[in-house]
């Protein structure tokens, strides 16, 4: 009886952590990588494909274990390199982690939102260039977050 109750409390536990995510982020299929990161980023993967936006023209293709792993010490590191404060002023906390990210079918490594305090990530980018990529979409999100400082209409 005790592993019966166990089995269900495990279950409930779990779909209300894939029902949180999805409330505050709107991504379906997204699992828990890690939480506990030094700088308050929580590192979510795509358990299965997913397709989201108005049109549905964002979607990537979920994790393999061992890319996922492999990829993931190297955003970590990367984004280590911000602090916690620096992070919350321009909107980030969720980092999602998943393979041929597109956006109306054309490749590419990030999809930044600062509304859902998101940075989709594709971590089969390419690989001369990955690093340089993570911080390159982190800056939309500063730029987006800080407008009045990027005037483009020069």
């Amino acid at each position: 009886m005790k592993y019966i109750i166990s089995l269900i409390l495990l279950f409930y536990i779990s779909s209300v952590n894939a029902n949180e995510i999805f409330n505050l982020l709107k991504i379906p299929n997204l699992e828990i990588y890690n939480t506990n990161s030094s700088n308050g980023l929580k590192y979510l993967y795509a358990k299965n494909d997913f397709k989201i936006g108005l049109k549905k023209n964002i979607s990537c293709d979920k994790s393999k274990k061992n890319q996922l792993n492999k990829k993931y010490l190297i955003v970590e590191k990367n984004l280590n390199k911000y602090e916690a404060d620096f992070l919350i002023k321009n909107n980030l906390k969720f980092i999602i982690l998943c393979e041929n990210l597109t956006v109306s079918s054309i490749n590419t490594g990030g999809v930044p939102n600062i509304i859902k305090r998101s940075l989709i990530l594709d971590i089969n980018f390419n690989q001369n260039h990955f690093e340089r990529m993570i911080h390159h979409e982190f800056f939309h999100m500063i730029q987006a977050k800080h407008n009045e400082i990027f005037d483009e209409t020069l």
